[in-house]
């Protein structure tokens, strides 16, 4: 579904992918769900009338299945480049297993996980980098901001011509209210909330995130709040 002029938004059970279609740049896709998810991506662009092999690159916010498991079969048809930061970056490529949650969630996932969405890794062509930029053309820029805690290498990206901000899960709107993603899921939960009182410095209405709906229209508010319950959570 297109929620801002050239953003799209292509949900699945697992997280949600972005696409910002630059009639001018071709493709860039932010994330790119989980295993089997190339399939759903495909049937969306020849929905609106584009072709995989218009993608230009593949950013992917962070290492977990569900953002990176269609990177691989997308990569191969498309000839794409895929870009991740390079903490995250052996967890992608498979140089290092890609850690399951903590506790309960990740004794369950683990078990599971390698039957029902069975992980390809993912060559990553390009390191992104904090403040890093990408020049959409009639998109304009696209700015990198590293958002460690939920992982590492996490990174949310800026694209101030939409007044967008794609987090990835540095927040989590699952339940409708975005905050910090819960524990069992995060590298560092308390760089996390750390990383989520920095977020309200940025200006942005409109915030898209992994899991959850967008916050259009109202966004510096709600990145406002995130940081005053992350402030609590960690005792401040």
């Amino acid at each position: 579904m297109e929620i801002l002029p050239g953003v799209h938004r292509i949900g699945n059970l697992a997280s949600t992918a972005y696409l910002l279609a630059d009639r001018d740049d071709g493709l860039t896709l932010i994330d790119s769900g989980p295993p089997g998810f190339d399939k759903t991506i495909g049937k969306y662009l020849t929905r609106i009338g584009r072709r995989p092999d218009e993608i230009q690159r593949i950013i992917l916010t962070h290492r977990h299945f569900d953002h990176m498991g269609g990177a691989a079969a997308l990569r191969a048809q498309t000839r794409s480049k895929v870009y991740a930061h390079p903490l995250d970056a052996p967890q992608i490529d498979g140089r290092e297993p890609n850690r399951p949650p903590k506790g309960a969630m990740g004794a369950v996932m683990k078990a599971v996980m390698p039957v029902i969405f069975p992980l390809r890794p993912c060559r990553v062509d390009e390191s992104l980098a904090d403040a890093q930029a990408f020049d959409l053309v009639g998109l304009g820029e696209l700015r990198v901001i590293h958002t460690p805690g939920h992982t590492m290498g996490h990174c949310s990206l800026l694209l101030p011509s939409r007044n967008l901000f794609i987090l990835g899960d540095a927040l989590n709107n699952a339940f409708g209210t975005p905050q910090t993603s819960f524990d069992a899921v995060n590298d560092d939960t308390r760089m996390a909330n750390e990383t989520t009182i920095t977020l309200a410095e940025i200006d942005a209405a409109n915030l898209v995130f992994g899991h959850g709906n967008p916050v259009l229209g109202n966004g510096r508010a709600a990145l406002k709040a995130a940081a005053e319950k992350a402030r609590k959570a960690l005792g401040r």
